[in-house]
């Protein structure tokens, strides 16, 4: 799928020159037609969901409306849905009854993965009348996917990925079918070759800025919250954001590197040491919000950053304070990948499997964030929506690393820093 204004071809000249009569005969070809951008053409699509005991009415009811949302996404309408049985006879008798009523699609959303063309919905949209024209495609997620007819109207039994917000397979065929492009069989196998994938966050030039300076559609606006306000209790008598590494107290080192990430307003939230914390940070960009009950742990800091984040943000960066070899590139990389549209709603950091900090959160969680108590962060909605989650990996241990005693300062400034 394409929008005005988007490139949706370039050619990559691999030596260092290219003959004109070469560079003649590609730009004849495109003037052919080589490349063509297609309309949506409307329709109405019929979504029947086969159901099997013990599958849950809200997993249903959620990929009804994911589905919904995918439909109105490519210029189609959805009738209400429909369910049955997840039996051949029963599902053939859905089929029938669509096409009778009308309908320019069928999508069919089975209780049970679909792994070859005898199972139970392929077989019942060929007792329908129908026909079973492609089974599977090399794309994950979406490889379980295929393809019918009955008559005239493309039939697509869904594969388990649809229950997810997240690119997948699915979405590539819905794009083509809602423009009037039944993909065939060699074109579905096509899209293996790669040129359908989107630029992982840690690429270092994305394809957009390598033929245009700057994005079509604005950047998403984002805030980056600094947490210090804990008492450093591990550390002794010391408070580690206002030790120095290299000459510079922690807590000034790293909000200068938020800032050089350059991905919106930084919020620093105070508590501990409030008034020397913002004397080492004097002369910086940035919105002090003071936490007066640090005593209640790192939750009363996370609603106090929250509520601090302007209106018009779409994302929060949750950045600790003393997690000094994290680098604004970390960071810009994090925040390059947020794409909530396409399911990339959380970013982590990963390394080596491992996950780490800072954690950029999309809007749409900050109340579940805001209600979580006692001294504990907002994990538990990372397990709790992997379905939004998008992993960066990095190839250090920055994301890692965190100083929490003075064993750790020692090994970290000594260059063996330890890592969570």
């Amino acid at each position: 799928a394409v929008k005005a204004g988007q490139a949706i071809a370039t050619i990559k000249i691999i030596p260092f020159a290219v003959a004109s009569e070469t560079l003649a005969r590609v730009e004849q070809a495109l003037a052919a037609g080589a490349v063509s951008v297609t309309p949506y053409s409307g329709g109405r699509a019929t979504l029947i969901s086969t159901m099997l005991p013990g599958l849950k009415d809200s997993v249903v009811a959620s990929t009804e409306a994911l589905t919904q949302s995918r439909v109105k996404a490519v210029a189609m309408t959805m009738s209400p849905p429909l369910r049955c049985r997840h039996d051949d006879s029963d599902v053939a008798g859905q089929v029938v009854e669509a096409v009778k009523t009308g309908t320019d699609l069928i999508l069919i959303s089975p209780a049970s993965a679909t792994v070859d063309r005898h199972d139970v919905v392929p077989a019942a949209v060929v007792a329908a009348g129908g026909t079973i024209e492609h089974v599977g495609m090399p794309v994950d997620p979406g490889n379980l996917l295929v393809l019918g007819r009955v008559g005239r109207i493309p039939v697509v039994i869904l594969p388990g990925c649809a229950r997810s917000p997240k690119l997948n397979g699915f979405d590539w065929i819905m794009q083509r079918v809602a423009a009037g492009q039944f993909p065939t069989r060699a074109e579905i196998m096509a899209m293996g070759v790669g040129g359908l994938l989107v630029d992982i966050p840690s690429r270092p030039l994305p394809r957009d800025s390598a033929v245009r300076p700057a994005r079509t559609a604005a950047a998403p606006k984002m805030a980056a919250i600094v947490l210090a306000a804990g008492q450093s209790r591990r550390m002794g008598s010391f408070n580690k954001l206002l030790m120095p590494i290299e000459g510079v107290a922690l807590i000034r080192r790293t909000v200068e590197t938020v800032i050089g990430a350059g991905v919106g307003s930084v919020i620093v939230v105070t508590g501990y040491q409030a008034d020397e914390l913002r004397a080492q940070l004097a002369g910086l960009d940035v919105k002090f919000v003071h936490n007066p009950r640090f005593d209640d742990g790192l939750s009363a800091s996370l609603k106090s950053g929250l509520e601090a984040v302007p209106a018009d943000c779409t994302a929060a960066i949750m950045c600790l304070g003393d997690m000094p070899a994290v680098t604004s590139a970390h960071i810009a990389t994090l925040a390059r990948g947020f794409d909530p549209a396409s399911g990339r709603a959380i970013g982590v950091p990963v390394h080596h499997g491992k996950r780490g900090n800072p954690v950029l959160w999309a809007r749409r969680f900050f109340d579940e964030m805001k209600s979580v108590t006692g001294d504990v962060g907002a994990r538990h909605l990372i397990a709790a929506n992997e379905s939004l989650v998008y992993e960066v990996e990095f190839d250090d241990t920055a994301v890692l690393t965190d100083l929490d005693t003075l064993q750790q300062w020692a090994e970290f400034l000594s260059g063996r820093p330890r890592t969570a």
